[in-house]
């Protein structure tokens, strides 16, 4: 008899407070659920993007610079080696399917270090300019091996083989220049001048290229600070407004710059050539101090990469000079004294 009475006060009381929970209004439902809906697909989205969106960036030329972000995403966010393989599979897959495989190739040489490479360093080494140099270093060290590899499998010497891609590549840019405008573009020089001056800066034009390349998403990664990454190398967020060049590099440019100048032959396009990728050191130093005086001026938001990118595609010698002369008159310091 006492455990039926137990029993039915239970049940009652199970009743009672099954009675006092209201069902939610229908609106606030709907809203629950579309935002439920709404986090399902940005996870969705956020797993899927290391598949396909770094090949797709590459293929799209403009926003090239931008490839190896999603798979360094991917990296970062502590994703399985076997995944990461595979997102860097079907993004060359992507290339490969898209652009051939010269664009392949440039996607493996100038994508490929940066994700794989340039992580690692950072965090063994724990020095920004001697990641960035060595990831540099590794690219160009790939693309050499590209072209051989490419030149192997035609039987050709490597050199040959780019001579005449060269050739070829420049015959197609100087048939496609309007004839009527073509000795105003060319500075009135014919087509052997022109082909030869282009084929002596080809070495310092790459190497630059690389740099500029390496150097930016660096300098991204660092920005976007991933897993306190900043911190863990002792950076401060403005470290690269401070960031110098060493002053012992201005004897190299001043070494190379007497063999470009009095050399004759070989010699003068090598010291060309060392000179110019030495000074586009000098020219990341000058994108430093713009950074310096944009912080100083507190420009924030959207104006900043379109200043940065203005100075890279429209005032590279202004940005060149003021790098290169900051070595003796350090300009930020008298901005300080400002």
């Amino acid at each position: 008899m006492g455990e039926s009475e137990e029993e039915q006060m239970s049940g009652e009381q199970h009743q009672t407070i099954t009675s006092e929970k209201e069902p939610l209004p229908e609106g606030e439902g709907s809203a629950a659920s579309v935002r439920g809906a709404r986090w399902t697909l940005r996870s969705l989205w956020l797993k899927a993007t290391p598949y396909f969106l770094s090949g797709a960036l590459f293929m799209s030329l403009f926003f090239a610079v931008f490839a190896p972000l999603p798979l360094l995403v991917a990296r970062y966010q502590r994703s399985p080696l076997p995944l990461r393989l595979l997102s860097t599979v079907t993004n060359g897959a992507i290339v490969w399917l898209l652009g051939g495989q010269d664009a392949l190739g440039l996607f493996i040489w100038g994508v490929l270090p940066i994700v794989w490479v340039l992580p690692h360093l950072l965090e063994r080494m724990k020095r920004v300019e001697t990641a960035v140099l060595i990831t540099t270093l590794a690219t160009l060290t790939l693309a050499a091996s590209w072209v051989s590899l490419e030149a192997l499998l035609l039987s050709m010497n490597p050199l040959q083989y780019v001579q005449s891609a060269v050739d070829e590549g420049l015959k197609r840019v100087y048939e496609s220049l309007p004839p009527s405008n073509r000795d105003d573009l060319l500075a009135g020089l014919s087509f052997e001048e022109w082909a030869h001056l282009l084929k002596r800066d080809i070495p310092w034009r790459v190497v630059t290229f690389c740099l500029f390349w390496v150097f930016a998403n660096t300098l991204i990664v660092l920005r976007w600070n991933p897993s306190h990454l900043r911190q863990r190398l002792g950076l401060s967020p403005r470290f690269f407004a401070e960031w110098r060049v060493p002053e012992v590099l201005i004897w190299p440019v001043v070494v190379f710059g007497a063999l470009a100048v009095l050399g004759q032959g070989v010699w003068s396009a090598i010291g060309m050539n060392v000179l110019a990728s030495l000074l586009a050191v000098f020219a990341i130093q000058g994108l430093s101090i713009l950074s310096f005086m944009l912080d100083f001026w507190k420009a924030q938001g959207f104006l900043r990469p379109v200043i940065f990118g203005v100075a890279v595609l429209l005032l590279t010698p202004l940005v060149l000079a003021v790098g290169f002369f900051d070595t003796w008159f350090d300009f930020r310091a008298r901005l300080r004294q400002k």
